[in-house]
């Protein structure tokens, strides 16, 4: 008759299966990790670098010359739209001559009043420039006093991003600045206008402290995509005041001095069609929209432009008229292509992506 086990021989082997289950399991974890290890995967291939139509500017009369060339001829063009539109801004340092309580008043009022004067200013939304009679110019007669003009931009750990692009900033020669056009203008009649509840605008001086400018432009196509312009001056005015504010002045008059700055914003929107990525990777069974960014105008319809799309292996792929491609059910490698044509206006544009279809799974940097 066998000996009956005792409690501690029981745990010991208790303990013991445990070991082997244990052992087992992370021998077979580590047979699926090597196996997944192992395992072919697709990798999508290094693309070569886009090639420029032109070579990044050097010195800031190249840069200059560059960015009058683009959007000179944006403004030509019957497939370019422009929308326009300035900042003013009040903040900053000034001097008035009333108390404490009422500079307070008269600052906070003044702060507000940005979008009120920045209304005044001619603005365009969506417009082809190149019938408009009163085209707006950029200030690039002025002389470059500083200029930097880069290819892509840094992100926060260092890696260049936006590569497809050209960042152009001139600090440009305020004394360019024609201030006494200024002064003669609608918009400082219409400032004028403003304040007449309050004020009589007597005498006005603009002293230009600072201007620039910064553009954004494809460097693949040429396109020119947006500009900013900023002015700043220091104002002196000298105002009679109406009777609803003599109170805040014995003599009913006032010096002035205040801050002001405008900054343009140009944004140009080009008709074309453009895939969004350079190569996608697709799979057996596969559904998926294209990468494809289609302008025209706003109010264009479907009926007034055609979009097709040509595949290089239609046994492998196909895409339909809205952009979505599909996979076929068994497929075989390769490295096949997508050529989108858009007519519209009179015009063609077309661009073309590779698609890589693969049966084996897909490399990710996650």
């Amino acid at each position: 008759m066998s000996k009956p086990m005792t409690k501690k021989t029981k745990i010991l082997l208790g303990v013991l299966g445990a070991l082997v289950a244990l052992g087992i399991c992370f021998t077979a974890i580590g047979l699926y990790a090597k196996a997944e290890i192992e395992k072919e995967r697709f990798q999508m291939p290094e693309m070569q670098p886009l090639p420029s139509v032109t070579a990044l500017p050097t010195d800031g009369a190249q840069a200059a010359a560059y960015v009058q060339r683009l959007y000179d001829a944006a403004l030509a063009a019957d497939d370019v739209e422009l929308s326009l539109h300035t900042d003013v801004n009040l903040g900053g340092d000034a001097s008035l001559p009333f108390g404490d309580a009422d500079n307070d008043l008269l600052l906070y009022i003044r702060d507000q009043a940005g979008g009120q004067i920045a209304a005044l200013y001619p603005t365009f939304s969506n417009t082809v420039m190149r019938d408009e009679a009163d085209k707006p110019q950029l200030p690039l007669t002025a002389g470059v006093l500083e200029c930097t003009a880069v290819q892509g931009q840094l992100d926060e750990e260092g890696e260049v991003t936006e590569d497809q692009y050209y960042f152009i900033t001139l600090t440009l020669d305020p004394a360019a600045i024609d201030t006494q056009a200024m002064l003669a203008s609608d918009v400082y009649r219409g400032l004028a206008e403003i304040l007449a509840p309050a004020a009589a605008v007597d005498k006005a001086a603009l002293t230009p402290q600072e201007m620039s400018l910064s553009a954004k432009i494809d460097r693949v196509t040429d396109q020119l995509l947006t500009v900013d312009v900023t002015r700043t001056f220091q104002v002196d005015a000298t105002l009679t005041l109406t009777d609803a504010y003599a109170a805040l002045s014995a003599e009913k008059t006032a010096q002035v001095t205040l801050p002001y700055q405008t900054t343009e914003h140009f944004t140009f929107s080009h008709y074309g069609a453009r895939f969004t990525e350079r190569a996608i990777v697709v799979q057996a069974n596969d559904m998926k929209q294209l990468p494809a960014a289609v302008t025209v105008d706003a109010d264009a319809t479907k009926d007034d432009y055609k979009l097709t799309f040509e595949v290089s292996h239609p046994d492998l792929i196909s895409v339909d008229a809205d952009g979505v491609l599909s996979v076929a059910k068994k497929i075989e490698p390769v490295a096949a292509t997508v050529k989108m044509t858009l007519d519209y206006d009179g015009h063609t544009y077309e661009d073309t992506l590779t698609v890589y279809v693969t049966d084996l799974e897909v490399e990710t940097n996650v």
